[in-house]
């Protein structure tokens, strides 16, 4: 997981978002990550991270990082996160531009499974 905020990160760096986000004063916070692993990584091996955003809401980006060695894939992760200042949600669209057509089904059966869960998972 720290992989992939790191990921993430170099992402908006290397794409001019970090730029635009100081000046806007606008921060973002992850708020879900979907996890598959394909195989473990060595100690030592170099690994590979592609990044990308497949889509954006009113609210939320998804992100998708994929983890390859040599040319093999390891995992991916995609991570649902929001831009934030202070309280407030930004809409994505503010840095990103808009993302035209309907939301691609896997994340939509992954917010279908995020609203069904317990909010209080100790109740």
């Amino acid at each position: 997981m720290q992989m992939a905020e790191s990921a993430q990160l170099d992402y908006v760096i290397r794409t001019g978002l970090m730029r635009d986000m100081l000046s806007r004063g606008y921060s973002f916070v992850n708020t879900s990550q979907l996890v598959r692993f394909a195989r473990p990584v060595r100690l030592f091996s170099r690994v590979a991270v592609a990044s990308q955003v497949i889509y954006a809401d009113d609210k939320c980006a998804y992100f998708h990082h994929v983890f390859t060695v040599g040319t093999l894939l390891h995992a991916e992760v995609f991570v649902k996160m929001k831009f934030k200042k202070g309280r407030l949600t930004i809409a994505p669209s503010q840095l990103l531009g808009s993302f035209a057509g309907p939301k691609p089904a896997l994340l939509q059966h992954w917010d279908d499974t995020l609203a069904a869960a317990p909010q209080d998972l100790h109740a």
